[in-house]
């Protein structure tokens, strides 16, 4: 969701699990949960963080679901 509107995302390596080319956005932070207070307070907002709304709708907007919904209706029909 912070993705989705372009905000600094704080998360741990689980938190990040399955998402492809994370590690190359700006404003995503992956850190032990410990350090979290840390990190939260040294925070400061950039406007330059256009990356992550682009990868979510890159990867899971409405329009990219359906397409790969459609493509795996394809792919189990075309057996």
């Amino acid at each position: 969701e912070c993705m989705a509107y372009g905000r600094p995302v704080i998360t741990t390596m689980k938190g990040v699990e399955g998402l492809l080319g994370i590690e190359k956005l700006k404003g995503v932070i992956v850190q032990d949960l410990e350090k979290f207070p840390e990190i939260i307070r040294s925070l400061e907002l950039d406007h330059e963080y256009r990356q992550l709304r682009e990868y979510v709708e890159k990867n899971y907007s409405v329009e990219m679901l359906c397409k790969q919904l459609l493509e795996g209706i394809r792919m189990i029909f075309n057996k």
